[in-house]
Order: C-alpha cells, then structure tokens, then sequence
C-alpha cells in the first residue's frame, strides 16, 4: 500500500469504540431476539396445531425438524449471497424474506402449506448467521474479545 493509503481495519481502529458500534449492538440484537422468537414459537406451534388438525406426533416433529433442516441450507445460501452482494443489503433482504414467510405460515390453511413456509421461515433464520460477521467487522480489534461473548 501506499502511505496515502490504510487498511479500513487500522480506519476502524483508529476510529474506536463508539456510536455507529453501539447501533450495530441494536441492529444485530434485533436479528437474534427475532431468531430465538422464532425457536421458542416453535414450543407453542406444535401443540396448537397438533390439536386444531389432529396431528400425529410424526406430523408436530417434521413441522419442527423442517425449520431445522431449512436453517442448514440457508446457512450456506445466505453467507454466499452475503460475501458477495455485500452482508448489509443480503441482511435486509433476508429479513424480508423470513417476514414474508412467517407470516404466510401464520396465515396457512392446511399441514402442508404450513410446513413448507416453516421450512422456508428456517432457511431465512439461516441467513442471521451473517450478522456476527457483519457485527465483527466493524469492531476495533482491541474490543472483539470484549463482545464476542454476545455472540452465544
């Protein structure tokens, strides 16, 4: 590099700890309160359902297992799109999605359809993975290990 020129890691250094660090807290804690409302609704949808539509056990496992397994391929989906079409814009994009998909289920009228928006629902939550790398960037390294315990 040039001397006119610096790595944006010595910028971010150099820039410390302050409020855009703090709104990055707000923006990635909003991802993640929003994924575990998702996991704990997963508690009170497969009674509910099991009930109103006579489900059997097998039934209330695959509506769970397939939110799950949607995550798994989202996880690798969405860190794609977001590595390449930058982590901000495929955040927003992701959260759309899980919105739209959450409240198609909410609005699903057999098993099927409601499994298969469960499904997408879980490949969406796969893509908030991307907010800690996001979140991680933009933090001076002398404060990673600081806030890394956030990430659990």
């Amino acid at each position: 590099m040039s001397a006119n020129m610096f790595a944006m890691e010595d910028g971010i250094n150099g820039a410390g700890f302050g409020r855009a660090q703090f709104k990055l807290i707000a923006i990635t804690g909003f991802f993640q309160a929003a994924d575990a409302m998702e996991m704990m609704m997963l508690s009170f949808l497969g009674p509910a359902v099991q009930c109103e539509w006579d489900l059997t056990s097998t039934q209330v496992s695959a509506l769970t297992t397939v939110v799950f397994v949607g995550m798994l391929f989202g996880t690798y989906f969405w860190g794609i799109l977001a590595d390449r079409y930058g982590r901000w814009n495929i955040l927003f994009i992701d959260c759309i999605f899980v919105c739209v998909f959450a409240i198609v289920s909410a609005l699903s009228q057999s098993y099927g359809m409601l499994v298969a928006c469960r499904g997408l629902v879980g490949f969406g939550l796969g893509g908030f993975g991307v907010t800690w790398t996001y979140f991680f960037e933009f933090i001076p390294t002398s404060h990673r290990g600081r806030y890394f315990p956030l990430e659990r």
